[in-house]
């Protein structure tokens, strides 16, 4: 998702999921299906009123090694329509 572009703020939360997904799909990702997917990202609209903000916030556990385990957290926003500089 490019975050400049305009036509990002006018998507649905459907859409940029679907979006994202093939960007998972082209980068061999697959963690999520789509739908659980869209439960995981949250779209809501900026402040500002003429843009979105983006955000993805989740957690993955998995085994390491014996009795420890490894835990990824991610955590990250996007403002959608803002301008982008350089």
């Amino acid at each position: 998702v490019n975050a400049g572009q305009a036509e990002s703020v006018r998507m649905s939360k459907h859409e940029l999921a679907k979006l994202i997904m093939r960007q998972f799909e082209v980068s061999e990702v697959r963690r999520w299906g789509e739908v659980e997917f869209e439960k995981l990202l949250q779209v809501k609209k900026a402040k500002s009123g003429n843009s979105k903000t983006m955000s993805l916030d989740y957690e993955i556990r998995g085994p390491l090694f014996a009795e420890l385990d490894v835990v990824l957290k991610y955590t990250n926003s996007l403002e959608l329509g803002a301008a982008i500089s350089d």
